[in-house]
C-alpha cells in the first residue's frame, strides 16, 4: 500500500496478557480463522514497508509464531519491562528511518486506519507521530523515528517504563508530533482485554 522504503513496521505481540487470562497473541476471535498475531500482522504486511517485525517479548522460544518469509521475530533485550522494552528492542534493530508500531490488542485498527496515520506523518521531516485522544497519548498505534532508540534505552536504564513519559520525552525533543484523533476514529483504540469482549 505505502511502499515506503524508509519505513519499518512492527507488531508488538510480547505482552504478558495478565488481565486477559491467556496470551492475546494466540487468541482466535469469534468468527476468525487465525489468531490475533496473524490478523494484525496481515494489516502491517499490506503497507509493503521495507522491514516487517514481530516483537515477541520475553519468550525464550517464540513457539507458535510462523510468519511469512522476510518477517523478523525480535525478542526483548530488556525482559519484563513492558511495551517500552519491546519498542526499545525493535528501534535498536531497524535500518529504516521510522517505525510504525501496532499493538496486538487493537482489533479495531484497519489497513485504512494505518494509511491515515501514515498520511498524517509528514515525509522528510524525520519526526514521528503519536495519536492524541481524550487527554492521553495512544503510543501503541504510532510512528517513531529510529533516533528515539537512545531515549528508550536511557529511560529503561533509569527504571522509567511509562510509554506516556517516553512520548512526552520525544515531544520535548522535537522528535514526535501530535495527531489529534477524530471522534469517528476513537474505536481504533479500544483494547482487547477480556476474551468475552472480543
Amino acid at each position: 500500500m505505502s511502499g515506503e522504503r524508509s519505513l519499518a513496521v512492527a507488531l508488538l505481540a510480547g505482552g504478558r496478557s495478565l488481565r486477559f487470562g491467556s496470551d492475546k497473541a494466540f487468541f482466535v476471535p469469534p468468527g476468525a480463522a487465525e489468531p490475533m498475531w496473524r490478523l494484525q500482522l496481515d494489516k502491517l504486511l499490506a503497507l509493503e514497508a521495507s522491514e516487517v517485525i514481530v516483537s515477541v517479548g520475553s519468550r525464550s522460544s517464540p513457539t507458535g509464531f510462523s510468519p511469512p518469509t522476510g518477517v523478523r521475530l525480535i525478542p526483548d533485550r530488556h525482559p519484563d519491562q513492558g511495551p517500552l522494552g519491546g519498542l526499545a528492542s525493535v528501534l535498536g534493530e531497524i535500518r529504516s528511518e521510522r517505525l510504525l508500531v501496532l499493538g496486538i490488542d487493537m482489533p479495531g485498527v484497519t489497513v485504512a486506519a494505518l494509511g491515515l496515520l501514515l498520511e498524517a506523518c509528514e515525509p522528510g521531516n524525520g519526526r514521528g507521530l503519536v495519536p492524541w485522544l481524550a487527554g492521553r497519548w495512544e503510543p501503541l498505534l504510532a510512528i517513531y523515528p529510529r533516533v528515539m532508540s537512545d531515549v528508550a534505552e536511557q529511560r529503561l536504564a533509569r527504571g522509567e517504563r511509562s510509554l506516556q513519559g517516553f512520548v512526552e520525552a520525544g515531544v520535548a525533543r522535537g522528535m514526535i508530533g501530535s495527531w489529534p484523533v477524530p471522534d469517528a476514529c476513537a474505536g481504533w483504540f479500544v483494547n482487547l482485554n477480556r476474551p468475552e469482549t472480543s
